[in-house]
């Protein structure tokens, strides 16, 4: 949600797995195996089509057209093919690249710096857009945002955001600085996470352009867990 005027600007994919017996499984389950065997690589290849295919089909709100946003792993960033499958998706859908976002952790810049800068710089070329995502879990310094320049959106992590309603906490002076610094290099911020008003309230003062979380929207599969887990009980 785009603070300024409350109007939703985008979503992210995010993928679940339905595994009989256990229901739906968050990606801390099975992302890393996944990563670690190398099957990141068609899953995240699957993923990428369906984003594609739910921004063709969604039509233009208020505020224009819904922006989906993508992850990135440290393999799908070194796959040959990823510019490739891309390109073919942006001219086979009609989908503008803007409407595109790759998000990419600090992790995953820092498996191969050169090769992510050259992918996503190469993605970039494209009209995608490009997030760092859980900014500020990582290592990364100045340095890292000054190299990976192409950065359009720079994304708080939770944690941070789930501090901002400690009273003396260090939260509000790390978003806060972080917020300045992103916005000296062009770079807008999204907070994530939010899940209270207070929260919602504190990053609102701290100058960020962006919000997302469950506060302002729950996915559809958290609602059905809920109402099951209500009825179980």
């Amino acid at each position: 949600m785009r603070l300024a005027d409350r109007r939703q600007t985008g979503v992210e994919a995010l993928v679940r797995w339905e595994r009989p017996g256990e229901g739906l499984l968050h990606p801390g389950a099975f992302i890393d195996i996944a990563e670690d065997t190398g099957l990141i690589v068609p899953l995240g290849s699957w993923i990428i089509e369906e984003a594609f295919r739910s921004a063709a089909a969604w039509p233009p709100t208020r505020g224009g057209r819904i922006q989906v946003a993508v992850n990135l792993s440290p393999r799908q960033l070194s796959a040959p093919g990823l510019l490739d499958r891309v390109s073919v998706l942006f001219e086979r859908t009609g989908v503008a690249p803007s409407s595109i976002c790759f998000e990419v952790t600090e992790l995953a810049l820092m498996r191969d710096e050169d090769l992510a800068v050259d992918t996503l710089e190469r993605l970039k070329g494209l009209g995608a857009h490009i997030a760092i995502d859980d900014f500020g879990t990582g290592y990364a310094t100045l340095d890292y945002l000054r190299r990976f320049s192409m950065a359009d959106v720079l994304k708080i992590d939770r944690s941070f955001v789930e501090g901002l309603e400690e009273v003396g906490g260090q939260e509000q002076a790390i978003v806060g600085a972080s917020v300045a610094l992103a916005h000296s290099l062009g770079i807008s911020v999204v907070a994530e996470g939010v899940e209270t008003q207070a929260q919602l309230d504190a990053v609102i003062a701290l100058d960020c352009d962006m919000a997302q979380g469950y506060l302002l929207g729950v996915p559809e599969w958290f609602v059905n867990a809920v109402a099951t887990s209500t009825v179980t009980r």
